[in-house]
């Protein structure tokens, strides 16, 4: 989809410069009002979670210091897992939710990072309003930009990916010729911009999104560290959960999920049906190809997130504590070190991937980790292949068992 590229108007170094810890905004030429201090954003550079990534570069717009990790690991992201499933055979052939299974917009992980830096959020979404959804969001998000606070935002790229709106565009209309409200208005950071890239027009106008602003002081490090490990155990001993969020994003799903160390078995139970995955129409197991190979992918992520960021805190803890915040960090490195190895049974397709429905898509692309090239893209993805996935799960919740197990002693 063709975007118009957004080049900043002359001294915007200044503006930067200004609003790098939350000012104003700068109006450019055309009608253009900008925030020239949001980031830009990526995929395949350790920041898989895209709403972490968009979380990290408003964070630090206004002016904080967390970085990626940090908010993975005090969200509780880093330690998520679940299996959610729909409602409808147009997601994955009826048989798992990849959206619900591995968003962290679903579960505990936002309040609990806005309880540890003492952020506030409010959700908004068109189908929230009885009538104008579009023209209410639209308004709001036009009146955050205008008083210096950028919009992390869904759907933006129509890729079921969570990104930054930073400005808008006075010039375009709000709706196109056919009366839809459009997202070209909106100039964003999102993970499928090109590097070196400004601010660009977004694609699609968005579904959820989240104003946040600051509303009372974080909590103390050593205090967000210890609740972040005991929100850790807690995650992953819970063996069922229920979406509760308001969304809009999410659609033909199933509120109750499994959860934690409990998701495993959910997931190689999945993978060894080999009889209803063979009733699969090609289109429906392209997609449940893909849904897998992501899930893994942010199954990755979480748990590299996690092996950094209980390295990070180790020194905010007693000597018998931080030793055991080391062991589990040490006992991550050896379940990622194992994905990383093995990441042939769970790969994407080699030839990229649009789903017609969502936009939902993924480019074939990677980054060099641990001496390797991830993540892994494959022609096929056989039986033998779906066979040898489920026994590296089964490997994987040991793993994951023996990295949690240092991190009960201290909670």
């Amino acid at each position: 989809m063709e975007r118009r590229r957004f080049v900043q108007m002359a001294g915007s170094g200044l503006v930067a410069s200004a609003l790098s810890a939350g000012g104003g905004s700068a109006q450019g030429a055309e009608g253009v009002t900008s925030l020239a201090g949001a980031r830009p954003l990526a995929l395949r550079q350790g920041k898989q979670c895209t709403l972490m990534g968009s979380l990290e570069a408003v964070l630090q717009y206004h002016g904080e210091a967390y970085d990626y990790v940090e908010l993975m690991g005090l969200s509780g992201a880093a330690f998520r897992l679940r299996i959610a499933y729909p409602t409808t055979d147009r997601i994955m052939g009826g048989r798992i939710h990849p959206g619900i299974s591995v968003d962290a917009s679903i579960g505990p992980h936002v309040q609990a990072l806005l309880d540890a830096t003492g952020f506030a959020r409010e959700v908004d979404a068109p189908v929230f309003h009885r009538e104008n959804g579009e023209r209410a969001v639209a308004a709001r998000v036009e009146q955050e930009i205008g008083e210096g606070r950028p919009v992390i935002a869904m759907n933006l790229e129509g890729a079921s990916c969570w990104g930054v709106i930073a400005g808008y565009d006075g010039s375009v209309p709000p709706q196109d010729a056919d009366g839809k409200w459009q997202g070209r208005r909106y100039l964003c950071r999102t993970y499928y911009d090109a590097p070196g890239a400004d601010c660009l027009p977004a694609p699609c106008f968005p579904w959820d999104v989240y104003f946040l602003r600051r509303a009372s002081e974080p909590l103390l490090p050593e205090e967000a560290a210890r609740r972040s490990v005991e929100a850790a155990v807690t995650l992953l001993d819970t063996e069922h959960g229920t979406v509760t969020e308001p969304t809009a994003w999410m659609w033909f799903y199933r509120p109750d999920y499994v959860n934690g160390l409990a998701a495993y078995a959910a997931w190689i139970e999945d993978l060894q049906d080999e009889a209803g995955i063979a009733d699969l129409t090609p289109a429906q197991f392209l997609m449940y190809w893909q849904g897998h190979a992501w899930m893994y992918d942010q199954l990755h992520d979480a748990r590299r997130a996690a092996a950094a960021y209980l390295r990070m805190i180790a020194p905010r803890f007693g000597d018998r504590d931080a030793r055991l915040l080391v062991e589990a960090s040490g006992g991550y490195d050896s379940l990622v070190e194992h994905m990383t190895r093995d990441w042939s049974c769970f790969p994407y397709s080699q030839d990229g991937y649009i789903e017609p429905d969502t936009g939902w898509w993924i480019r074939v692309e990677h980054e060099e980790f641990l001496g390797t090239q991830i993540p892994s893209y494959a022609g096929e993805w056989t039986a033998d292949m779906r066979a040898a996935g489920a026994d590296l799960l089964a490997a994987l919740r040991e793993k994951d068992e023996q990295a949690l197990a240092p991190l009960r002693d201290i909670a």
